[in-house]
């Protein structure tokens, strides 16, 4: 992600770089922290609920929310940003 992240960024940023590049930074270390922290709970949540497959149902959960990451990417647009027309 942050390959993909970093020449993005810039090319559509503006002047507002280190910012953009900061809350970038934060979200990506949140949603990870969050992911760890869901993948660590949702088996032993699973398992209260006597679920048989708990660690193949957390895996499950993990490649929906992937597939529904790809096709977020996949609906996005290439090209340059449009800008402000004049009034």
């Amino acid at each position: 992600g942050a390959v993909c992240a970093t020449p993005f960024l810039t090319e559509n940023c503006g002047r507002d770089t280190v910012r953009i590049f900061s809350l970038n930074s934060a979200f990506s270390w949140m949603a990870s922290i969050i992911g760890c922290a869901a993948g660590g709970v949702l088996p032993r949540l699973l398992l209260r609920f006597a679920v048989a497959g708990t660690y193949r149902l957390t895996m499950l959960a993990s490649l929906i929310l992937l597939l529904a990451g790809w096709a977020i990417l996949l609906l996005m647009k290439d090209g340059k940003p449009r800008g402000k027309k004049a009034a």
